[in-house]
C-alpha cells in the first residue's frame, strides 16, 4: 500500500503544474460558497453591532437610510443639515444623553467628524497616543488615516468641503493633530475627530483675523462708527488656528441655526426612549430614526440579494465541477499506454486502481484544505481586505 502511495504522490510532484492547477480549482468551488457566506455573515454582523449600540438618531426629514449610514459609518452622501437649537431642544428635555454630528468635511479622503467629547466614551474610543481634544483647530484621527497617511501627533492635516461645489464660501483649515485613537476596525478608525466648533470654523461661521483695535489695522478699515468696525476685503483672515491667534477666533450670527447633520441620542430607557419617538413621529422638520430597525431593513434586502447569489455560485461551483471531473477523465486518456505498461511490467490491476485512486484523493483533499484555509482567512482579514479595496478605489 505504501508503494502506490509513493507513486501517486511521484506521479503529482512530475506534473506539478496541472496539479496546482487542479487543486486550485476544487479549492476555489469550496471557497466560493462558504467564503461568500462568511463575509456576508461578518459584514451584517460588524453594521448591526455599530447600530445596536446606538439607539436613536435624530436628522432632518429625509432618507432614514442616508441619515443612518452617514451618522454610524460616515459613508453616505451628507443628509440634509438640521439646526443646533434642535439639538438643544431635545437636550433640554432631559430624557437621555445627546451626542451632536457634523459630517459635511473631508481630508485625503477620510471624513471629519465634528462632535463633542462625549462622543469618544460613547464609542469606547482608546487613545494609541497623544491626548483628546483641547483646543479649538485640534483634531484626533483614527489608525487606519494614521497608518495610510503615515500621518502622527504633532502634524498638521488640512479640511476640504466633502463636494467640490461648496457653495457657502468655506475655507480649507489646517489643524494640528493632537492624538491617534487605538485600532476599533469600526468606521471610527478611518474617521478624524474634531471639535465642533471646529467644523462650524470651516464652515464659514466662525473666524479669527487681524486685531482692527490696533494702530496698524486702519489698512484693513472700511466705516468705524464708535465700538463698531467694518473691515474690508483686504483683512487677513487666519487659516491655522495657533496659541497666537486662537483668541481672535469668533462666531457670528446666532449659534441655534449653526448646522448639524445627525444627533445621536441615548436615552435613559424604553419609556424615555418610547417618548422621544412619539414626540417626534409627525415632526414636520425632524425624523428621530432607530438606526438598528433602518439597518434590519437594508439587511433584509441584502440576504434576499444573496440567495441570487449563493445560486449563481451553486451552479458555477456545479461547472468547475463538472470541468475538474473531464480533466481527471481526459488524464486517464492521455494515461493510457502509462498504464498498460505497468501491467505489462507486473503489476496487478488493484494496484494500478489503487494509484489511481491515491492521486484523485491527494488532490481533493489538498483542495478541500485550500478551500477551508482561504474560508478561515476570509473570516478573519475578508472584511479588512474588502475595506481596504473600497477605500483605495473611492
Amino acid at each position: 500500500m505504501k508503494g502506490v502511495w509513493h507513486l501517486a504522490w511521484r506521479y503529482l510532484c512530475f506534473h506539478k503544474y496541472k496539479t496546482l492547477v487542479l487543486v486550485a480549482s476544487i479549492g476555489l468551488i469550496v471557497f466560493i460558497p462558504t467564503g461568500l457566506n462568511v463575509l456576508v455573515k461578518k459584514g451584517s454582523e460588524q453594521l448591526t453591532a455599530r447600530a445596536e449600540q446606538t439607539p436613536l438618531m435624530l436628522g432632518r426629514v429625509g432618507s432614514p437610510l442616508e441619515l443612518v449610514l452617514n451618522g454610524l459609518y460616515f459613508q453616505s452622501d451628507t443628509p440634509p443639515p438640521l439646526n443646533f437649537g434642535d439639538y438643544l431642544a431635545i437636550k433640554d428635555m432631559d430624557m437621555g444623553q445627546v451626542i451632536p454630528l457634523h459630517t459635511g468635511f473631508r481630508s485625503r479622503g477620510f471624513p471629519i467628524i465634528g462632535t463633542r467629547l462625549s462622543y469618544f466614551s460613547f464609542r469606547h474610543l482608546a487613545l494609541q497616543e497623544g491626548r483628546w481634544l483641547g483646543f479649538l483647530g485640534e483634531a484626533v484621527i483614527g489608525a487606519s488615516v494614521a497608518k495610510e497617511t503615515g500621518l502622527q501627533v504633532g502634524d498638521t492635516i488640512i479640511s476640504a468641503p466633502e463636494t467640490a461645489f461648496n457653495l457657502a464660501g468655506a475655507y480649507p483649515l489646517k489643524m494640528t493633530i493632537v492624538g491617534v485613537i487605538g485600532k476599533t476596525s469600526t468606521p471610527d478608525d478611518d474617521a478624524i475627530i474634531v471639535d465642533l466648533k471646529t467644523s462650524w470654523v470651516m464652515e464659514g461661521l466662525g473666524h479669527g483675523h487681524t486685531d482692527l483695535s490696533k494702530d496698524d489695522a486702519s489698512g484693513f478699515i472700511l466705516n468705524q462708527n464708535g465700538k463698531s468696525i467694518i473691515a474690508n476685503a483686504a483683512v487677513n483672515q487666519f487659516q491655522e488656528i495657533t496659541p497666537e491667534n486662537i483668541r481672535s477666533f469668533h462666531f457670528h450670527g446666532n449659534n441655534g441655526t449653526y448646522p448639524l447633520h445627525a444627533v445621536i441620542v441615548i436615552p435613559k430607557d424604553q419609556k424615555h426612549s418610547a417618548l422621544l419617538q412619539g414626540r417626534y413621529q409627525s415632526h414636520a422638520a425632524l425624523q428621530l430614526q432607530n438606526p438598528s430597525s433602518i439597518i434590519g431593513k437594508l439587511l433584509e434586502t441584502v440576504f434576499s440579494v444573496r440567495q441570487y447569489v449563493l445560486i449563481g455560485a451553486f451552479l458555477m461551483v456545479l461547472s468547475a465541477g463538472a470541468m475538474s471531473v473531464l480533466v481527471f477523465m481526459l488524464s486517464q486518456q492521455l494515461r493510457a499506454h502509462e498504464l498498460v505498461a505497468m501491467k505489462k511490467i507486473g503489476a496487478a490491476k488493484s494496484f494500478v486502481v489503487g494509484m489511481v485512486t491515491c492521486e484523485i484523493v491527494m488532490v481533493l483533499v489538498s483542495g478541500v484544505l485550500l478551500g477551508m484555509i482561504l474560508t478561515l482567512l476570509s473570516e478573519k482579514y475578508g472584511l479588512v481586505f474588502l475595506q481596504s479595496i473600497i477605500v483605495s478605489g473611492v
